[in-house]
């Protein structure tokens, strides 16, 4: 009899640890969702804020102050959750817009616009393409053998090699546009604000 009692009450431990795990994965099965992209969120907010503190600045006419806050507002981090690249890039082209605007207060010519429009394009496609890329590998690598034989060592190779030259050519347009950008705030600088004209 106390042998059977020893078994249930080990049967029952091991059923009460199984039964918390399960509700523990599926609690943590729950929040993964939300987790995904946390990062990205949390960047495209941070330069949210301090593109509306460079707003506020130009309002007020505090140029000198502005400018670092409007520098600092774009994000060439690199982003990696798809529908965020979207919101990104809408939010360096809104950025850039306020320093049209901020330009056309001080009287300053942007001989760089085209060239900044145009790498900002760039990197939209840049991470759009590694994105793709790296999800396709993914895939890829779950996909189950076929005729018992794996996947092909050179076909991961390649799509390694194809992410490593994305970072790489990401990496090269982030040092243009901080080039190009500190060349356009020097310009700003130089330019004393025309007081009768009103932000927008």
């Amino acid at each position: 009899m106390q042998a059977v009692n020893i078994f249930l009450a080990v049967f029952l431990a091991i059923l009460a640890t199984g039964l918390a795990g399960y509700i523990l994965w599926a609690i943590i099965g729950a929040f993964l969702p939300g987790l995904k992209g946390l990062p990205d969120r949390m960047c495209l907010r941070r330069h949210q804020a301090t593109l509306a503190e460079a707003e506020a600045l130009l309002e007020r006419g505090h140029f000198e102050s502005a400018w670092p806050a409007l520098q600092g507002s774009f994000i060439f981090e690199h982003i990696k959750t798809g529908p965020l690249i979207e919101k990104v890039a809408s939010h360096n082209l809104s950025t850039l817009a306020r320093l049209v605007a901020a330009a056309e207060i001080t009287s300053t010519r942007l001989p760089n616009l085209p060239i900044l429009e145009d790498l900002l394009a760039t990197r939209h496609g840049l991470l759009r393409g590694f994105l793709e890329v790296q999800e396709t590998t993914v895939k890829i690598k779950k996909r189950p053998a076929h005729d018992g034989k794996d996947i092909p060592e050179w076909a991961l190779s390649e799509f390694s090699k194809k992410l490593t030259e994305l970072k790489e050519k990401l990496e090269t347009n982030k040092r243009s546009l901080d080039s190009q950008l500190k060349e356009t705030f020097a310009l700003l600088k130089k330019q004393p604000a025309q007081s009768e004209v009103t932000y927008h």
